[in-house]
């Protein structure tokens, strides 16, 4: 997924996250509700990492070393969610019969 791809780079901006939210909108007609969950749960870890990116620049000291751990968390996270989307969406892509 090219959305997680982008996080995991580390610069999540707000655009793409916006943009990401737009185009998977209707995932739930397509998908289904728990793969439109799983793609809106993407969306907001996005928002997530990039409040806390924001707040890295903003921060020093015991809370700056708070929020740099919570960041890689978050990242290892996302690192994680290509797997777990490939299996999710397996199924629905699958050109096996």
């Amino acid at each position: 997924m090219e959305l997680l791809a982008h996080i995991i780079s580390g610069n999540p901006d707000m655009a793409r996250l916006q943009k990401f939210l737009v185009d998977t909108d209707q995932s739930y007609f397509l998908l289904g509700k728990n793969l439109h969950n799983y793609l809106f749960n993407l969306y907001v870890k996005g928002i997530e990492l990039q409040s806390l990116r924001e707040k890295l620049d903003h921060t020093d000291g015991k809370e700056r070393e708070c929020v740099a751990k919570a960041k890689c968390k978050l990242l290892i996270w996302f690192g994680k969610q290509i797997e777990v989307a490939r299996k999710k969406f397996a199924k629905h892509l699958s050109l096996d019969a």
